[in-house]
């Protein structure tokens, strides 16, 4: 596929309109393209509605002074029309249909920082040259010259904007040419330069950067159900994260979930003419390796997180897979042995991080990227994991009283003479005594604090009492009360509720309108004043 022609489109003080524009729609693909207009003068013959154009947000004066947007690469569009009214010097009216917008403007700066090397193969190019001193308004990119290569500047921008290859495929599938080009050395070695120092170019992608973090690559936090076990690895997640560029994605398991869909596999897709075609489409696995590996090319690489709900709801072997060798991690966190890669995978990776298919051949996690999950083995259709895959993973165990210092709320259950004022805490701590004691259920199957979600036993603010007490009742029925019913308690639940009639569970949720907590039979309002809250 021959190369797209592709011009500079300069937007300066003649054009604030559009500049305000593109500075203020959303970044990234534009669905559906808005349109702008641009008159100037000195258009090149040539050019005309075959042409891309790389769209630069320039300045508004002719002062130097600061503008109130930053200056540089901001979109890229495909021209519609060009109306010229006669000569060279005359006016002509370009129309620019706006398909794709960078998260931020990229500067020479940014190029110069993140991919050096590109730069020298771009560095005669319009506007960012290292030698242009000329400002006309729409310039044509002429790949034939010297250190005016487009796949340069393309792998620059993949660099500076980690996602752009990615992005710009949705929209302009021209540009697929440019996405397997890796930056030859100027020294003509195979190497490339980097803050001065000569290193090899494919070891800009790197599985040990240094990253170095307080928290467990790979970890499992587990406990009984509302335990907070989700809460805690978005809280570690959030602390990491502040202050960073890093990125967390989560998926949830669940039994019929396959290696397909966690690695990722080639499906049909609709490209922008409607027509079906076949690609490598990856799953979150794939999608967050690939952030953290994008990452590791930078100066200061981020941290890249994997967070898996109820990780042992699917048959974890066979949805790992061979990914399941790289969850042997060293001592810096980068998987200790390697694993080879499909073609699919490897022409995938290719695209993403612009190497040679040859060094994506093997591939291992790097330091920078973590993978934490949670796990109740309590629950109803978990599967089992063997001993091998679990020896690959940091555990780590709620208890069912930890973090239950907020839950204060007091609530009236109960009416006439079985009225009782109760502490929330207290009733779930008499209610796992009673569970553990006389019926020796696990502390797996057990009530967390946080079994009621928070925003059930919420207080009022001046004082401690729940606020909407309908509504807790309601919940304590549909989703404790059935809990214990039929899970928990199930092979006991005519003893757990002797102080009503417990043939069914509908006759339960009417006694506990009426008795509250002597739904649980005599002695249990004494197990429960025994609780310390």
């Amino acid at each position: 596929m021959p190369m797209p022609n592709i011009a500079t489109l300069r937007l300066g003080k003649d054009s604030i309109d559009s500049i305000k524009k593109i500075n203020d729609e959303k970044r990234g693909v534009i669905e559906p393209p808005f349109q702008i207009t641009v008159e100037c003068t000195q258009v090149p013959s040539s050019f005309n509605d075959s042409y891309y154009t790389l769209v630069w947000l320039g300045s508004d004066n002719s002062k130097g002074q600061a503008t109130e947007w930053k200056q540089g690469f901001a979109a890229i569009g495909r021209v519609i029309s060009v109306e010229r009214s006669g000569e060279f010097k005359d006016t002509t009216q370009t129309k620019v249909s706006i398909g794709y917008i960078f998260p931020e403007p990229i500067s020479r700066i940014d190029i110069l920082r993140e991919a050096p090397t590109a730069y020298y193969w771009a560095s005669a190019m319009p506007i960012i040259g290292l030698e242009d001193r000329a400002n006309q308004t729409i310039r044509i990119i002429d790949s034939s010259e010297e250190r005016c290569d487009i796949s340069a500047l393309f792998y620059a921008f993949n660099m500076v904007t980690t996602d752009f290859y990615h992005e710009i495929d949705k929209v302009y599938q021209d540009f697929k040419e440019t996405f397997n080009y890796i930056p030859p050395s100027p020294l003509g070695d195979g190497s490339t330069l980097n803050g001065g120092e000569v290193v090899e170019t494919e070891n800009e992608i790197k599985f040990k950067t240094g990253y170095r973090s307080e928290f467990e690559h790979n970890r499992i936090v587990f406990g009984a159900p509302g335990t907070g076990k989700s809460h805690k690895l978005k809280e570690d997640c959030d602390s990491m994260l502040a202050g960073n560029f890093g990125a967390c994605e989560r998926v949830t398991f669940h039994p019929d979930y396959s290696y397909s869909q966690f690695v990722g596999t080639y499906k049909p897709v609709m490209d922008n003419n409607s027509e079906i075609r076949y690609e490598f489409v990856p799953g979150p696995f794939m999608r967050v390796y690939v952030e953290a590996l994008k990452s590791s090319k930078t100066p200061n690489p981020q941290p890249h997180v994997l967070l898996v709900e109820e990780i042992n709801r699917a048959r974890v072997a066979a949805v790992f897979g061979d990914v399941f060798q790289l969850l042997d991690r060293d001592d810096d966190g980068v998987s200790e042995y390697e694993i080879n890669t499909s073609e699919d995978i490897r022409k995938y990776l290719v695209k993403e991080l612009g190497a040679s298919q040859d060094y994506f051949k093997k591939i291992r996690i790097p330091d920078n990227m973590f993978i934490w999950a949670t796990m109740n083995s309590a629950d109803q259709g978990v599967f089992p994991m063997d001993t091998a895959f679990k020896r690959r993973w940091h555990f780590e165990y709620l208890g069912v009283n930890q973090n239950d210092s907020s839950l204060t709320g007091k609530i009236t259950l109960g009416k006439g003479n079985h009225a009782l004022e109760v502490n929330w805490n207290r009733l779930r701590k008499a209610i796992n005594e009673k569970l553990a004691i006389d019926y020796k259920i696990n502390e797996d199957k057990l009530l967390g604090p946080f079994f009621l979600s928070k925003k059930f036993v919420r207080t009022n603010e001046a004082n401690d009492w729940i606020a909407n007490p309908k509504e807790f009742i309601e919940v304590f029925k549909s989703k404790l009360i059935m809990y214990l019913y039929e899970d928990a308690a199930k092979q006991h639940k005519y003893k757990l509720f002797d102080g009503c009639d417990s043939s069914k569970y509908s006759s339960v949720c009417d006694a506990f309108d009426e008795i509250g907590i002597d739904i649980f039979g005599d002695g249990f309002r004494d197990l429960y004043e025994k609780q310390e809250v």
